[in-house]
């Protein structure tokens, strides 16, 4: 894989038009944030202020009303193939087998055959899944889905990997276990990653840096450096203990009514 790209997301604002027996909805306000080339970047907000949104403009899906977003140097104007998107929804075609889901990105694309026989070989593998290639999803566990959805992810070695709570329908043991793969995928492949999630600590044990959403129209509230290397003990150590504080401070600010 590449190293990964910069991005850039320069005064963005964006409203949702009215649909039938609805206001327009305002989701984002003058948003700016950059993220350099392999930086892991979290983004934490209320429910519904546009985080989601933020990552589709990155991904090209959606186009803003005001501002740009700035792709390895380029304004993002069409659907952005440079990157690879994994949701919270399990969208895992329950008739195909893992490698056959797996391959689906690059069937779309055209590869060759023997390429996509190799690669999703390749992706299966780094996932600790070679021995599953042949099962259908039904018959895996939660956590063995989500790393068949990081391989369907990563197959196409994407620079820049959005991730829009991916972990968010997992149990508490087997989400900590699944952020330590999704570390170590991260080391090994040197992508940029943009990581939208509601848990603080998750944030706060993954990212470099975390952007403090305000609820919608989103604003950013705060952007924070966190310290340490990784693995880190978000419970125990004093700075990420403080920063723990801060942002739900900031958070509970923006819940109130």
């Amino acid at each position: 894989m590449s190293v990964g790209a910069s991005v850039e997301v320069r005064s963005i604002s964006h409203t949702f038009p009215a649909t039938k027996g609805n206001e327009p909805v305002a989701v984002l306000d003058d948003v700016s944030l950059s993220i350099a080339p392999g930086e892991f970047v979290a983004l934490i907000g209320p429910s519904g202020c546009g985080k989601s949104t933020l990552l589709n403009m990155v991904g090209g899906l959606i186009r803003p009303d005001e501002g740009e977003v700035v792709y390895a140097g380029s304004a993002v104007g069409a659907v952005n193939t440079d990157v690879g998107y994994m949701t919270q929804r399990d969208t895992l075609l329950p008739w195909l087998t893992v490698e056959a889901n797996v391959a689906l990105p690059l069937r779309f694309r055209r590869e060759g055959k023997a390429d996509i026989k190799g690669l999703v070989t390749d992706a299966l593998d780094r996932m600790g899944l070679g021995g599953f290639a042949r099962s259908y999803p039904g018959q895996l566990s939660g956590g063995m889905r989500s790393r068949v959805m990081i391989a369907r992810t990563l197959v196409y070695r994407p620079r820049t990997i959005l991730m829009d709570e991916p972990l968010g329908a997992l149990d508490a043991l087997l989400r900590l276990k699944m952020q330590d793969e999704l570390l170590e995928m991260w080391r090994r492949e040197s992508a940029t990653v943009l990581y939208v999630t509601h848990d603080i600590e998750e944030a706060l044990a993954l990212a470099d840096r975390v952007f403090v959403f305000s609820a919608r129209p989103a604003r950013v509230l705060a952007e924070l450096a966190v310290p340490g290397e990784r693995p880190r003990d978000t419970r125990r150590e004093k700075d990420l203990v403080a920063m723990y504080d801060v942002v739900w401070k900031t958070l509970r600010e923006e819940l109130d009514p």
